[in-house]
């Protein structure tokens, strides 16, 4: 399994390896059970007990749908924030300087050095089941243990997306499509184009009457709600709903440009060796950091 300089497990290259196991077996991890993994190689447990903890990840992930993901090689970062701005068109010779803002990009700095950034929980799975082969249960717990950091993310993001919003609109006469379309406005004058709408399930009801609304079903993408949150689409915008989303606010955003993730450390459990009694007081972590990287790119419409 391929590792990055900093020893930890890829979200990518974790996939890379599943994919030259999946060959070897002739079937999908994901359709394998514990016991079909135990009864072929007991060390292939611990693949499984990965596979279903990033499987429940998935399922809740939205909060890495709404921002723009880079890797972090280093526990200290700093990533160029650029946008058409920053440059401009000349006709003929190109001066020395050909970047507008003195020279040089805006940056946006992420940390993770010592515990900063640094994100977990106890998996919590008692002796018993793993004396008893509870494997059904443990199967249970992982998945749930994944879906908790997947949606701890997405609190974080949306937090931070509402408090930095550089537009604001209300919602006014109770309309929810034209306060949408206002606040995308705003935002698009400021140089941004939005693609993602975030609303509390509050607010489900009040976007999907709505004849403009593009539902899950039109699309043909069956299911995408529970894999990703994602309800439809909107003004060119795929729509995402999630409770980490204040009530009575909907967020708009430019993904590449509005919350930048730094990603150090991909979801796994610390120190995992033993592949069923490793499990029993089993620690799962991450390491980000997240930063604004252009308020602008974001609005929020307020008193939904």
């Amino acid at each position: 399994m391929s590792r990055r300089a900093s020893d930890r497990v890829t979200r990518s290259s974790y996939y890379d390896a599943v994919q030259a196991i999946e060959e070897k077996l002739g079937k999908p991890i994901r359709e394998m059970t514990f016991e079909e993994m135990m009864s072929v190689d007991a060390n292939l447990v611990k693949v499984k007990v990965l596979d279903t903890l990033l499987y429940g990840a998935e399922q809740n992930a939205i909060g890495r749908q709404l921002v723009n993901q880079t890797p972090m090689d280093t526990e200290k970062e700093e990533v160029p924030t650029i946008t058409a701005d920053d440059f401009s068109v000349y006709e003929g010779a190109v001066p020395a300087e050909v970047i507008s803002a003195g020279g040089k990009f805006g940056t946006v700095s992420f940390d993770v050095s010592g515990d900063k950034g640094t994100y977990r929980a106890a998996l919590g799975i008692p002796r018993s089941w793993i004396a008893d082969k509870k494997f059904a249960s443990i199967a249970v717990c992982v998945s749930a243990l994944g879906q908790a950091f997947a949606y701890d993310e997405t609190k974080k993001f949306l937090a931070k997306m509402i408090a930095d919003a550089g537009n604001t609109q209300a919602l006014g006469a109770d309309d929810h499509y034209k306060a949408l379309v206002k606040c995308i406005g705003l935002v698009r004058s400021d140089g941004f184009n939005p693609d993602r709408i975030a609303v509390n399930p509050s607010e489900e009801a009040d976007l999907m009457i709505l004849d403009k609304f593009i539902d899950v079903t039109m699309l043909d993408r069956q299911g995408v709600v529970v894999s990703t949150g994602q309800i439809g689409r909107l003004l060119g915008c795929d729509v995402f709903s999630t409770n980490a989303c204040t009530s009575g606010t909907m967020v708009v955003v430019a993904r590449l440009k509005g919350i930048a993730m730094g990603l150090r450390q991909d979801l796994e459990i610390e120190d995992y060796e033993d592949p069923l009694k490793g499990l029993v007081g089993a620690v799962a972590s991450e390491r980000y950091d997240y930063k604004t990287a252009f308020a602008n790119a974001i609005g929020k419409v307020t008193g939904a």
